[in-house]
């Protein structure tokens, strides 16, 4: 039966509408780790603090290095000509305002002048480098048994008679088992003048090294092998000093303390 729009019969229903506004507004806990939470603040500066740690600590290393090295550039003959080389050393390598050219026209200089100066300079920070690492990173600290009497030889004179019979005796029950053992070669060998030898046996030590303190040493003692690679040995490298500083700089980043 078909209505018209005037038929008072006809109900139309009524529209209701729903507006909710969702719960009553609360001050929600943000969530740790995100931007701006307490958390953060305090990783932050936590962090910071570190950091400044760090910085602090490589800045005294370096500030006592560079006063070592100071004091045995001027020992060496001509201290202002020393004090000109090691303001251009500064200049370029540590303060890394420019390169050795732009040094030499800002002071009116040959450029082959100042790469003579930081070449003289960077020989004196090498040997001042080697020393730090001798020093510092002697045979210490654990030793299998059987190699601690060939580590108190070693320790005493390397290049012993007594010292390498040690290490002969030794060689069947550690070598290429025991990284130790190829750290105690390599300084024997090394005070011995077998460079060569010296670094292929710590070079195998390191293929077997998995704990960063015993790959400490034997890049360490690669370095001081390379270090005596120099024109007179029976292993003379041409770049021997750069090669020796690259492996006390990887030293350096497995134990940097």
């Amino acid at each position: 039966m078909a209505h018209s729009r005037e038929d008072p019969t006809v109900a139309h229903p009524q529209v209701f509408t729903l507006h909710w506004e969702g719960p009553d507004r609360v001050t929600l806990p943000v969530e740790p780790g995100f931007p701006d939470s307490p958390d953060e603040g305090q990783q932050t500066a936590r962090s910071e603090r570190e950091r400044e740690r760090r910085e602090a600590a490589r800045g005294g290393r370096a500030r006592a290095l560079w006063d070592q090295i100071r004091r045995e550039a001027l020992e060496r003959g001509d201290p202002a000509l020393w004090s000109r080389k090691l303001d251009a050393y500064w200049w370029v390598k540590l303060a890394a305002r420019g390169n050795a050219g732009e040094y030499a026209r800002g002071h009116d200089l040959n450029h082959a002048t100042v790469r003579t100066w930081i070449s003289d300079v960077a020989r004196v920070a090498y040997e001042v480098g080697y020393q730090l690492h001798e020093d510092k990173l002697l045979l210490v600290g654990r030793a299998p048994a059987g190699l601690r009497r060939l580590r108190e030889l070693v320790n005493r004179a390397a290049a012993s008679q007594a010292a390498w019979q040690e290490l002969r005796t030794q060689e069947a029950g550690f070598r290429g088992s025991d990284p130790y053992f190829h750290l105690n070669e390599g300084h024997v060998l090394r005070a011995r003048g077998r460079l060569r030898e010296s670094d292929a046996t710590l070079r195998e030590g390191l293929t077997i090294a998995e704990a960063p303190p015993i790959r400490t040493l034997l890049w360490n003692a690669r370095g001081q092998t390379f270090w005596d690679c120099g024109p007179d040995s029976r292993w003379a490298i041409v770049q021997h000093l750069e090669l020796a500083e690259r492996c006390f700089r990887r030293a350096v980043l497995l134990d940097p303390c």
